[in-house]
């Protein structure tokens, strides 16, 4: 949790130290770790906190690398990982990182090529993936960057089911999804994507035929499945489509007359199921139809009430008229929640909704003035017009909110200043008037890494990886541009010991012997050419490390991650190769002209050290 003054809490397990307070002992209740964060996100048992300067700090387990300080120890406390970063997000044991120039960095456990670059094994060190990303997500083995130019991108791998069996399908190295999506919608094996042109695709299982392509196989990439659609509802097994023209149609499993057609068939081809539809909602075995004249209709499974009418414990293969007057509807894996125009809220359903007569359609206690309602696997969120979040039932991930894991029967207050919400199978995620966004609950497979909602797409275009040096090889080497003797990264055309990459990172001409260090003057354009300075100084308080550097800033190609480190070997001990590990210390930043900025880490050294070394670390995005 951040507070509204920037302090990050925490609470839970804390096994691995992921809390960051310091110790390994789980708490129930939110404790203090660190202040001036704008961002967090948490994977299965280590935590990620983006402080307001750009600065990615890490902490808990460590033993793929996932907290991206070169290590491959794991931290109780925060320690730094990433500067220059804009956005964030962690997986189960893997981090990805966007910088202020739109590079994805991706660092951590690589075993199915979750990090993207095509190299397997562990990452500790960050390496860029993808230039030109806006948003990125990460699960429990695979990743997603979602570019400015509207293309989604995926690495890693994910597991599909298919009729006799599973087959783990692998995106590995990095690849695109798809281009010019307006909205998506996932269960546990599959995602569907509504495109800007109203086109449906779905991609991953299809083992009952949800995905309405006609088959029962797994999809890899997405296929288009039918057009004018204008959103989705994705079930246990099955989904719901609910085209432009208010019809809505069904496919997938259907043994307990979920899909509403009429019978007990599995349908691999979306079935029309009724008309002047205004929303869809989909349940473990259960479907909801809100229809524009405020009815709400339901099918499939009756169990314990849920569809809140019909016949009670029984089976509707055709929708039922349930209720009226009401403006929005939810549906949890056996429970239903209906928004009245009046601003009350009516639940029908089962044990997950924790309702002492499930069988009984009734209003829940307290919850007038409401504008949004959303439904998890057994728990329930409502928004009310003043912008609070009320919650109830199952809490075992602390799904609730609460800060603790006991589950209530009645709802209570969890936050205020909150404008959505949404609420996954065992999470929580709130978006409040800030523009910040909240989360709560399991974070098994990295589901609340999450800092910004993905932005639309206006106008979408298709678009290629333009090669890196370009821009910089024509401008110094012209006609020599495409000699990659000349003017490769790891060329030194001008025998300096320089390769082209660090000329180029250090505003160095490649064909002229200048690798001097960076002029220590400050101000204007002082010092904007050379290598980084790297000098020790006695101080009353002890020696003190101090490391500039000129980095690039703003849009540019390639892009370039700067990391300045250390060693006090060469020889691993810090758990990495060669020793390096992330230098440990607070960074100050000041602009130049000309597309530069001059970048000061300082840090103590140990007064009993007898030998140390320090480098910044350049790498390209490719």
């Amino acid at each position: 949790f951040i507070t509204t003054g920037g302090t990050a809490l925490a609470a839970g397990n804390n096994s691995s130290g992921q809390l960051g307070d310091g110790t390994k002992v789980a708490r129930s209740t939110p404790v203090p770790v660190m202040a001036g964060v704008e961002a967090i996100a948490a994977g299965d048992t280590h935590s990620l906190f983006l402080k307001t300067g750009g600065t990615a700090w890490a902490a808990g387990s460590n033993y793929s690398g996932q907290l991206s300080d070169g290590t491959l120890t794991d931290r109780i406390t925060p320690v730094p990982a990433v500067s220059g970063v804009q956005s964030m997000a962690a997986g189960h044991s893997h981090s990805l990182f966007i910088t202020t120039g739109g590079t994805a960095l991706a660092a951590g456990n690589n075993s199915s090529g979750q990090v993207g670059n095509g190299a397997m094994g562990q990452h500790p060190t960050p390496v860029p993936v993808i230039s030109g990303v806006q948003a990125v997500a990460a699960g429990q083995a695979h990743s997603l960057f979602l570019k400015t130019d509207g293309t989604a991108w995926g690495s890693g791998s994910a597991i599909a089911g298919r009729q006799g069996g599973y087959e783990q399908m692998q995106w590995n190295p990095l690849m695109p999804v798809l281009n010019g999506v307006r909205s998506v919608a996932a269960n546990s094996s599959s995602s569907l994507f509504v495109k800007t042109d109203d086109v449906l695709w779905a991609a991953g299982g299809n083992n009952s035929g949800q995905l309405g392509d006609g088959t029962f196989e797994p999809r890899r990439p997405p296929v288009p499945v039918m057009s004018g659609v204008r959103t989705t509802a994705a079930g246990e097994n099955h989904n719901l489509f609910l085209k432009t023209d208010g019809t809505a149609w069904a496919a997938g499993f259907n043994g307990l007359g979920q899909l509403g057609v009429g019978d007990r068939s599995n349908r691999s081809v979306p079935a029309p199921v009724m008309a002047d539809v205004a929303a869809v909602a989909a349940g473990g075995d259960h479907s909801l139809f809100l229809k524009t004249d405020g009815t709400v209709w339901a099918a499939g499974a009756n169990y314990n009430g849920r569809l809140g009418g019909g016949t009670l414990d029984g089976i509707e293969l055709t929708p039922v008229q349930v209720m009226s007057g009401v403006k929005a509807i939810a549906a949890g894996l056996s429970h239903s929640l209906f928004l009245k125009t009046d601003g009350t809220v009516l639940s029908a359903g089962g044990y997950y909704a924790n309702q002492p007569e499930p069988w009984t359609l009734m209003p829940v206690p307290g919850m007038n003035d409401i504008q949004a309602i959303a439904a998890g696997l057994g728990h329930s969120l409502f928004l009310k017009t003043d912008g609070t979040v009320h919650a109830v039932g199952r809490n075992s991930e602390g799904q609730l909110g609460d800060g603790t894991v006991t589950d209530r029967i009645t709802p209570v207050p969890v936050m205020s200043g909150v404008k959505a919400i949404v609420a996954g199978y065992a999470h929580s995620l709130f978006l409040k008037t800030d523009g910040v966004v909240w989360a709560a609950g399991d974070n098994f497979s990295g589901q609340l890494g999450v800092k910004t909602p993905l932005l639309p797409i206006a106008d979408p275009f298709p678009v290629m990886l333009l090669t890196p040096v370009s821009p910089w090889r024509q401008e110094q080497f012209g006609e020599e541009a495409d000699n990659a003797q000349t003017a490769a990264w790891e060329a030194d055309p001008d025998g300096d010991g320089m390769p082209n990459l660090l000329e180029y990172a250090f505003n160095l001409s490649p064909l002229k012997a200048d690798a001097a260090e960076v002029s220590p003057g400050s101000g204007g354009d002082a010092g904007a050419a050379g290598l980084p300075n790297i000098i020790i100084a006695r101080k009353p308080e002890g020696p003190v490390l101090t490391v500039r550097y000129l980095r690039r800033k703003g849009n540019f190609l390639p892009a370039l991650v700067y990391r300045p480190e250390v060693s006090t070997s060469l020889n691993g001990d810090n758990g990495a190769e060669g020793g390096w590990a992330a230098l440990n210390g607070p960074e100050t930043v000041e602009a130049l002209n000309g597309g530069w900025e001059m970048v000061t880490v300082k840090a103590a050294a140990a007064a009993t050290q007898s030998s140390g070394f320090a480098r910044v670390r350049v790498t390209a995005a490719p």
